[in-house]
């Protein structure tokens, strides 16, 4: 049964990574590797190997709760892009390159060839840095002496798989600017008051605390799919992978966009750490393919009788509404 909360081992995953994180990943260290030469931030990488970031279980909703916790603290690893491939392939240190540059820091890329192959071509150096302190580079689909990694099948499933932790490092940052404008607008005063206690002001943070919540439980949800228990393949299903990341997308958008009206200049000022979070949810959910011909697909799958009753775990008068499991717990049923 679905349950809306992390389960023990990943809430424990969950609660280290971030007090690592909260010490290790501060601001300035952010700043740091955006303004590095190669992008990097070594420090901070040292002390997450030792904490054993590239050894994870490729478990579905523990490396969801990871890359949420890291798009959180907007952690400068690319560890969305590679874990998809190193879940599906079992390479390490190759990124996620069948649609986009993927980030200058790795070694190769996994990459599609005319015939749906999938190959692993070297990352080009030194890369490009974007508009975000990003530093990319793109990788070449006709690179020759490419290795043959995969078929199609495992581009498929790298695809929904790279969707959901992008999805849910996308709401981790949401989640994390989210926090930064609510405290902005608690010691924020004017007229006497902090201009959190505005209507005008709360109801704005608030809706987007629910837009981030939902956003959340999507991407909780493909992950909960992605399980074998549930009859994933380890990734979620094309459908809840589009899902999950086009409501992050909306939602992250949704969050910078309420914070900085909120903060007014300071958002924008380079010395408020606001930009950092609203920059970095623009290039993120600018990586992958646009959502909007995916969610197309999507409605002519649910509007296509004879598609729509092959959809499983969308709705809820299939087999009734079930209660989350710590509704259970209450009462202290299992039934």
């Amino acid at each position: 049964m679905l349950d809306e909360r992390w389960d023990e081992h990943e809430a424990e995953v969950l609660e280290a990574l971030g007090a690592l994180l909260e010490k290790e990943c501060t601001p300035a260290v952010v700043r740091q590797a955006e303004a590095a030469l190669d992008g990097r931030d070594r420090g901070l990488e040292a002390r997450l190997a030792e904490f054993g970031l590239g050894e994870l279980p490729t478990d579905p909703a523990l490396l969801t709760a990871t890359a949420w916790q890291l798009g959180r603290a907007l952690a400068p690893v690319p560890f969305v892009e590679t874990a998809a491939v190193r879940a599906v392939l079992g390479l390490a240190d190759t990124a996620y390159g069948l649609e986009g540059p993927v980030p200058a820091s790795v070694a190769a890329a996994v990459v599609t060839s005319p015939h749906g192959a999938v190959r692993v071509v070297p990352v080009p150096r030194p890369g490009r840095r974007t508009a975000a302190g990003d530093l990319l580079a793109v990788p070449d689909h006709d690179a020759p002496g490419a290795a043959t990694a995969g078929d199609a099948a495992a581009a498929d499933r790298m695809r929904r798989m790279v969707r959901l932790l992008d999805a849910a490092r996308l709401t981790g940052a949401a989640a994390g600017l989210l926090a930064l404008g609510v405290d902005y607008a608690t010691r924020r005063q004017q007229f006497g008051r902090p201009i959190g206690t505005f209507q005008a002001v709360a109801h704005r943070l608030a809706d987007t605390a629910i837009a981030v919540d939902g956003a959340t439980l999507l991407t909780k949800k493909a992950a909960w799919v992605a399980d074998a228990a549930q009859g994933g393949d380890g990734a979620p299903s094309a459908l809840f992978a589009t899902l999950a990341r086009a409501r992050a997308v909306e939602s992250a958008r949704r969050v910078a966009t309420a914070v900085h009206q909120v903060m007014g200049g300071y958002g924008f000022s380079l010395e408020e750490d606001c930009q950092l979070f609203s920059r970095r949810i623009r290039s993120w959910s600018m990586r992958l393919a646009p959502p909007g011909p995916e969610l197309a697909d999507v409605a002519r799958t649910l509007l296509d009788p004879v598609t729509r009753d092959d959809v499983a775990h969308l709705w809820h008068h299939d087999r009734g509404l079930p209660l989350p499991r710590w509704a259970h717990e209450l009462d202290g049923s299992e039934t």
